[in-house]
Order: C-alpha cells, then sequence, then structure tokens
C-alpha cells in the first residue's frame, strides 16, 4: 500500500515522503517503477504523434527513405518502449553520479542510495510536463498535424525567446512549471534527508539545472544538423 501511497504524498505532502526517504522506508527501485510507468505509457501514447511528424519529413528526406522510417517505427515502436526503463535507469545513475560530488562535499550524511531516490521522485514530478504535452496533443487530433510544430505544446518559456539564440531558447525552456517545482522538492528533500542548509541545497540543485540547459542545447544543434 505504501508503495501507491509514496507517488501520492510526492504531490500531496511531500515532507511525509522526505521522511520516508531520511528513514530509508523507501527504496530507490519504487520511484524508478514510477517513472518507469509514466514514461512508458506516455509515449505508448505519443508514438501516433511521432510517425505524424515523420510524415510531415522535416527533415526533407527522399520519399524512399522517409517510408521506410515510417514503417520501421509503426512496426517497432512499441517495441523500443521495453528498453524505455533501462534507459531512465542509466541517465539517472549518470547524472546522479555527476552531482552527487557537490552534494557530498555539504552533508556528511549523503548516501548516494538516498540522493538517487530523491532525484528519481523529483523526476516523476519533472515527468508530468510530458503527460500533459501529450494529451494535449492527442486531444487536439493526429489529423490536425501538418508540421512538427503542430505536434508540440510547451509549458515554458521558450516562445519569448528569441528564434536567432539558441543559448536563450534553452535558459527560457528550463523556466517551466513542473520543471521548477521537482528542482524545489529536490531542493527541500536535500535539506531534510542530509540537513543541508537551504543555501547549501540551492547550490546542489544547480548542476540539475545546468545540465536541463545543456540536454536541450545539444537536442536544438541534432535537430539543426537534421
Amino acid at each position: 500500500m505504501m508503495f501507491f501511497s509514496r507517488v501520492v504524498w510526492l504531490f500531496t505532502s511531500p515532507r511525509r515522503l522526505v521522511e520516508h526517504i531520511r528513514e530509508d522506508r523507501t527504496a530507490w527501485w519504487q520511484p524508478w517503477v514510477w517513472l518507469s510507468l509514466l514514461y512508458v505509457v506516455v509515449d505508448y501514447f505519443a508514438l501516433p504523434v511521432r510517425i505524424a511528424i515523420m510524415q510531415t519529413n522535416p527533415n526533407d528526406l527522399p520519399l524512399s527513405e522517409l517510408d521506410t522510417q515510417i514503417a520501421y517505427m509503426e512496426r517497432y515502436g512499441e517495441l523500443q518502449l521495453l528498453g524505455t526503463p533501462v534507459a531512465l535507469l542509466f541517465v539517472g545513475l549518470i547524472v546522479c553520479g555527476i552531482t552527487y560530488v557537490i552534494v557530498s562535499l555539504f552533508s556528511e550524511r549523503a548516501t548516494f542510495k538516498r540522493y538517487f531516490t530523491i532525484t528519481l521522485y523529483s523526476s516523476v514530478i519533472a515527468g508530468m510536463a510530458h503527460v500533459i504535452s501529450t494529451a494535449i496533443v492527442r486531444a487536439r487530433g493526429i489529423d490536425s498535424i501538418r508540421t512538427a510544430e503542430d505536434a508540440t505544446f510547451e509549458l515554458n518559456l521558450r516562445f519569448a525567446a528569441p528564434d536567432d539564440s539558441p543559448l536563450l531558447q534553452a535558459l527560457f525552456s528550463s523556466v517551466e512549471l513542473f520543471g521548477i517545482w521537482a528542482l524545489v522538492f529536490l531542493a527541500t528533500a536535500l535539506v531534510g534527508v542530509f540537513d543541508m542548509t537551504p543555501r547549501q541545497a540551492v547550490i546542489s540543485v544547480v548542476p540539475w539545472w545546468l545540465l536541463t540547459v545543456l540536454v536541450t542545447l545539444l537536442g536544438q544543434a541534432v535537430g539543426a544538423m537534421g
């Protein structure tokens, strides 16, 4: 029962969840399971959107190559979702390994297992933006997708950034409700679990924010190369 309760507490009673993490009453695999379920289910419903984007041929591929890619996605897209939990675990471990260095400098109570648990719960919050964005695009209807822009719904301030500044676009993209909420939870949990000061917790969260900006920049660069 606690397995279900804790993910609810994440949104309704985060202080109670932080206490459970501090007392080692929740294992890292629990938020990982919730995060995996979230992305597998949402990406399943997002598959038709991805195919619709491919059909708009945003990269001007030859029709034969485009048809091959679409056919592959239609046939194996669902199977690819089976690798999502492993990918989330792998990326999570790498990011935690990088950012844990600062956390361990600020707190003698810090352990990697608890920190990994905190970050996975935080990622569940951030993933809600993906849920809402996909739901809105699907509600509009697949038939309404004529360009790649029709298949996106952003909850951030990227629209306010100039088109000729990838850095500002990445920075403005990071100003997003659930992303900020996730960082606030992360900082709050660092204070509650590792006895950090608020200032130390904020400093420890900055690398997470910077990595978000970096990933956005890399995504823009890859998209530009087409």
